[in-house]
This record gives C-alpha cells, structure tokens and sequence, in this order.
C-alpha cells in the first residue's frame, strides 16, 4: 500500500480547508488519508494577576475526549465519501515535535495543513509553527492557503504548477514532487531558472556583458532541456528564464504572471552555496497568501526514487 498523506489538523473549520485538496493528491497516489491533531494540556487562564496558571486534569480530559470524538467524526464522514483507507489520530505533547515524530511513525509521503501564512489567526497555525513543521519535516509539506485570494477549498487540483530550479540535481528534485502532489492531467508546469548577474565591477564592462549573456544562455538551455523532458513524459510544460538581482522577487513575480496556483520548492539548509534555494527563500514563498507552496527539505525521499537526497540531521528551529 502506499505511504499515507498526513492532514494536519488543529480542530478548526479553517485547518480542515486542507481536506478536499488532500483527498486529491491522496486519489491520484492511491494513498490512504490520515488525519493528525495534536492535543495540548488544557492550562485555564488565571484568575487575577497574582494567581499561577495552572493545568486542569478535569478540563484537559474533557478536551482531549471532544479531540477524539471531533476525529472519529471527520473519519466517519470521510469514509462514507471516498473509497479510500482513512485513519485519524489524536496525540499527546508539544504541537510540532508531535506532529514531526507521527510523520515519521506513519511514515508519510506528504503533509498537508491550511495556512494563513504570516497573517494566521488560528491557534494551531500560527506563522511560526508553520515554519517550525517546514523546516523540520522529514517529508515535502504542502501548504494550502484557503480564503479570500487564497486556494479555493472546494477544489482538489490544482491547475498551474510554477517550479523554480538553479541547476543543481536538489533542486530538479521539486519537479517530481510537485508531479506527486499535482498529478499530470489537466496541469501545467512551469519550470523556471533566475539568475543573478555578476556585478560589472567585479569583472569589468566588457567581461561583465560577455558573463551575463553566457550565463542567459546555458540557462536557457538549461531550461529547454527539462521542458523537453516533461513533455515527452506527456505533460504540459513550459519555460522561462528571467535575469534578477533577487531571487524570491522574481521567482514571485513569475507566479503572478503565470497565475500559478501552486510553487514547488527544494530547499537547503542555512549555509548552502545556493542563494536561490536558502530557507529565506522557502519561507517568503510560503507566507505569500495568493498561492499554495509545497516546500521540500533536501533529504526528502523522490517520488519514484525512494531513496533520500543528501540526507541531513533534523535541524533545531
């Protein structure tokens, strides 16, 4: 059987907008659903300025029993709409080590959470614990970004895929986990290069001019090659290549041009040589509210692969 997509949820009508696209990527991969909520002690607020906050058992136990009744129910409802294998879990601790130890328990291939990015008013999904689950995870996280200018919840495709590479094998590796997430029909995939001129002054003006148009060059070269590869695979692709001092400006910018509702990225760790891939990259492109971002860590098994890229230690956020 395949490895389950794992639904992070925090017991809110928001966090359960991540479903419906959800059960699509889970149908295209015949995939069981799994549904994750983490439960955390209920700690009353207190009731005067001198008085310690404190953990209710009574309180806690009832909220943990309303978790487990709200899961079953979204289980049993679940069930009833799809053929799919559906399971649901509710655990015990701090929000993100749980959520990160139950990805790797059932060993998923994916998670998926609603999020309002930076402007986040949910408990659960506040922007920092959205960064905190991105940058830990050990497999690729969608982010689904419903509401107004955001993911239409309903659906559960997506019809545009923008995929930014820069040159390196890691970062090809985004374009086969967005085809796991997106599917092939009825999508179109946009593969995209940036590049950042060199300076004038570091070569002068003539080598400058000589170094920039090499560079626009080979990447378009580059680029052509992956598009050529894609549609012989049957798939709608297409490329651009575009000159930027800054990478996530333009890597936004095509998104808007394309009206792409979905960009795929893979992301090194703080450090790595490339500028592109950075986490400040990752993360602006996921606090952006107009599209859903699939961020995976550079170890993240490839689809169709299996085996991990480059695997590294988990890193503390």
């Amino acid at each position: 059987m395949s490895r389950p997509i794992l639904v992070l949820l925090d017991g809110s009508p928001f966090s359960e907008q991540a479903i419906p696209i959800a059960l699509g990527v889970a149908r295209r991969n015949k995939a069981p659903l799994e549904l994750a909520l983490v439960h955390e002690l209920y700690i009353p607020p207190p009731g005067g300025p001198r008085e310690l906050t404190f953990v209710s058992p009574v309180m806690d136990s009832e909220w943990r029993s309303r978790h487990g009744a709200y899961i079953r129910d979204l289980v049993a409802r679940l069930s009833k709409s799809t053929s799919l294998r559906v399971a649901g879990n509710v655990m015990d601790g701090p929000v993100v080590p749980s959520l990160i130890e139950r990805a790797e328990a059932s060993d998923a291939q994916l998670l998926v959470m609603a999020t309002h990015g930076e402007a986040s008013a949910g408990r659960l999904w506040l922007a920092s614990v959205t960064r905190a689950i991105t940058h830990r995870s050990p497999v690729p996280v969608l982010l689904v970004k419903p509401g107004a200018g955001g993911f239409d919840p309903r659906r559960e495709s997506f019809a545009k895929v923008l995929v930014p590479v820069d040159g390196s094998h890691l970062s090809e590796t985004a374009i086969e986990h967005a085809l796991m997430v997106a599917g092939t029909t009825g999508v179109q995939y946009v593969v995209l290069r940036v590049i950042t001129p060199v300076e004038e002054w570091d070569l002068g003006a003539g080598a400058w001019a000589s170094s920039n148009d090499l560079a626009m060059t080979e990447a378009e070269t580059y680029i052509d090659h992956h598009v050529r590869q894609l549609q012989l695979r049957g798939i709608d692709a297409i490329g651009e290549t575009v000159r930027a001092r800054r990478s996530t400006p333009a890597i936004l910018a095509a998104a808007r041009k394309h009206e792409v509702d979905l960009v795929a990225v893979t992301t090194h760790s703080r450090g790595a040589a490339s500028r592109l891939f950075r986490r400040s990259v990752a993360d602006a492109i996921a606090r952006n509210v107009s599209m859903a971002a699939l961020v995976a860590r550079k170890y993240a098994a490839v689809p169709g692969v299996g085996e991990p890229v480059e695997r590294e230690e988990a890193i503390a956020v």
